[in-house]
C-alpha cells in the first residue's frame, strides 16, 4: 500500500519493442498537507520471483525519472524502452512542508518464499525525494545510455514518522534483495544499477554535470514497536537487511551485482551539498537473521543527519571490467540536529561472506566516495580529471545505544561486526576484497575538511562473535569526533 502527498513519475519499462523520446525534464512537486498511511496487516504466503516488492509507504512529494529493463531470459539487445538519444537535461524539486505518517502493524512473507533477485520487502516514510535511475536485470546486449545535466532539489520542513510493529521474512537468496524499515527527511539520487546483466564491450553510458542539494528541518523518526526484524539466510550477493532513519542525503551511485561484461561509465562534475537541523531518532528492538552468507551482503541499524556519497561497486565473480570517469567532485554535509540509534539486540549467524557486515551505527555529517571491487576478478578503473574537495560539519549531539550485537562467526573475508558514533567524517576509499585490481586515477588534488564541535557517544553493553577465522575480518566498538580519511586496501586469502 502506498500513499503519496504529490507525486511526479517519468519512467519507461520494458514490456515490448518500442522507443520514445524525450529532450529534457523539469520536475516540481511540493506538498504541504499531511499523508497518512495506515496498514495493520500486509501479508505474503510466498514469493519466489525476480523483482517482486511488498511495501508499505507514506510520502510527501516525490519526483523520479526512471528507465528500467527486466527480464529473466536473457533476452538479447540493448534496452528494449528508452528514449530515443538518452534523456536531456533533469530538472527536478520536491518540497514537503506537512506531516508524513506512516503507521504499518505486521508485514510477513511467508515460509517458503525467498526473495529473488532485486526482491525487496519495505515500510518507509518519506518526506522529499528526487530521483534518476537506470535499471537493469538480467539483459544481454549493449546497453547506450545517456543523460544530459541533472540538478536536484530535496526539501522537507515536514515531522516525518514511521511506525512498524513486526516484520518478518523467511531469506534473502536473490542478488540484492532486501528487507528495510526506514525515514528519510529529504534525499537526491542518481543511480545506474545492474544486476544479473550481460554487458559486451561497447556498452556506454554518461551522464553530465550532477548537481545534488538536500534539506531537512524536521524531526524524522523510524521506530520498530513491541516486535521485531527477522529474517532467515541472507544468502545473495548484495543482500540486505536494514533499519534506518535519515535527516539529509545525496547519492550518486554505480553498482554491479552479479553481472558481466564490460562497461564505460562517464560523469561530469559532482556537487553535493546536504544539511540536517531536525531531530532524527532510529529506534528498533531486536533484529535478527541467520546466516550472513552473501558477498557484499549487510546487516545494519543506523542513523545519520546529513550525507554526502559518490560511489563505483562491483560485487560478484562473473568477471566484469568497469571504467569510470568523472569530472570532480565537491561534497559539503553540515549537521546540527541530535542524531540518536537505538537498538536492544542485533544477533546474526555466521558471517561468511566476503565484505559482509553488521553494524549498528549513529553519525552527524558524513561526505564519503567509495571504489570497491568485492568477489570479481576483473579490473577496475576509476579517474577522476576534476579537483575532489570534501568537508563535514557537525555540531548536534550523536549517540549511538546498542545493547548487544551478537555474530556466531566471523569467517568472511573482510567481514565486520560494528558499533559506532562519529561526529564528522569525511573519506576516499578505494578496496578490492576477494577481487580484482582497482586502479585509482586522481589527476588533481584531494581537500578533505571535517570539523565536529557535538557531543559523541557510544554505548555498548555486549558486543561478541564466537570465532573469527576470516582474513582481515574485523570486531569494534568505537567513538569518533572528526575524522578525514584516504585509504587503499587489498583483501585476499
Amino acid at each position: 500500500m502506498n500513499i503519496k502527498g504529490l507525486l511526479v513519475t517519468v519512467s519507461a519499462l520494458s514490456i515490448s519493442a518500442s522507443a520514445f523520446a524525450m529532450d529534457k525534464v523539469s520536475q516540481l512537486s511540493d506538498n504541504s498537507g499531511s499523508v497518512v498511511n495506515s496498514v495493520q496487516s500486509l501479508s505474503v504466503d510466498q514469493m519466489s520471483g525476480t523483482a517482486q516488492s511488498v511495501s508499505s509507504s507514506a510520502t510527501g512529494a516525490r519526483t523520479s525519472v526512471s528507465v528500467s529493463s527486466l527480464s529473466t531470459s536473457q533476452q538479447q539487445g540493448g534496452l528494449t524502452v528508452a528514449p530515443v538519444g538518452g534523456i536531456g537535461n533533469v530538472n527536478q524539486a520536491s518540497i514537503n512542508t506537512g506531516s508524513v505518517t506512516n503507521e504499518t502493524g505486521f508485514v510477513s512473507v511467508g515460509r517458503g518464499s525467498d526473495l529473488g533477485a532485486a526482491s525487496s520487502v519495505s515500510v518507509s516514510a518519506t518526506g522529499a525525494a528526487s530521483g534518476a535511475s537506470l535499471f537493469v536485470l538480467g539483459k544481454d546486449g549493449v546497453i547506450n545510455f545517456t543523460m544530459g545535466d541533472v540538478d536536484q532539489r530535496a526539501d522537507n520542513a515536514g515531522r516525518v514518522s514511521n511506525l512498524v510493529q513486526d516484520v518478518a521474512v523467511q531469506s534473502l537468496q536473490g542478488a540484492a534483495s532486501s528487507v528495510s524499515v526506514s525515514a528519510t527527511g529529504a534525499s537526491n539520487g542518481v543511480s545506474q544499477n545492474f544486476v544479473s546483466a550481460s554487458l559486451p564491450a561497447g556498452t556506454y553510458l554518461q551522464t553530465g554535470n550532477v548537481s545534488q542539494d538536500a534539506s531537512n528541518y524536521a524531526t524524522v523518526s523510524n521506530q520498530i514497536g513491541a516486535g521485531s526484524v527477522t529474517a532467515g539466510t541472507v544468502g545473495g550477493n548484495g543482500a540486505s537487511v536494514s533499519v534506518s532513519a535519515s535527516g539529509a542525503s545525496n547519492g550518486v551511485s554505480t553498482v554491479l551485482i552479479d553481472s558481466a561484461g564490460k562497461a564505460a561509465f562517464l560523469t561530469g562534475a559532482v556537487n553535493q551539498a546536504a544539511t540536517n537541523t531536525g531531530v532524527i531518532v532510529n529506534s528498533a528492538t531486536d533484529v535478527a537473521t541467520g546466516d550472513v552468507t552473501g558477498t557484499g551482503a549487510s546487516v545494519s541499524v543506523g542513523a545519520t543527519g546529513a550525507s554526502n556519497a559518490h560511489s563505483l561497486v562491483v560485487m560478484g565473480s562473473n568477471d566484469p571490467n568497469v571504467a569510470a570517469i568523472n569530472l570532480g567532485l565537491t561534497q559539503v554535509s553540515e549537521n546540527s540536529g541530535s542524531v540518536v540509534n537505538h537498538v536492544s539486540t542485533i544477533s546474526v549467524g555466521n558471517v561468511v561472506g566476503a565484505a559482509a557486515s553488521v553494524s549498528a551505527s549513529a553519525t552527524g555529517a558524513s561526505s564519503s566516495q567509495t571504489v570497491a571491487n568485492i568477489g570479481n576478478p576483473g579490473l577496475i578503473s576509476s579517474t577522476s580529471s576534476g579537483p575532489i574537495n570534501q568537508s563535514a560539519t557537525n555540531t548536534g549531539l550523536v549517540a549511538n545505544n546498542a545493547s548487544s550485537l551478537v555474530a556466531t562467526s566471523l569467517n568472511g573475508i573482510g567481514a565486520s561486526l560494528s558499533a559506532s558514533a562519529t561526529g564528522a567524517s569525511v573519506s576516499k576509499n578505494a578496496v578490492s576484497i576477494n577481487g580484482g585490481p582497482v586502479l585509482i586515477a586522481d589527476l588533481s588534488s584531494v581537500t578533505q575538511n571535517a570539523i565536529n564541535a557535538g557531543p559523541v557517544t557510544n554505548n555498548l553493553t555486549n558486543l561478541s562473535a564466537g570465532t573469527m577465522f576470516g582474513t582481515g575480518a574485523s570486531i569494534s566498538s568505537s567513538a569518533v569526533g572528526a575524522s578525514a580519511s584516504v585509504s587503499f586496501a587489498s583483501l585476499h586469502n
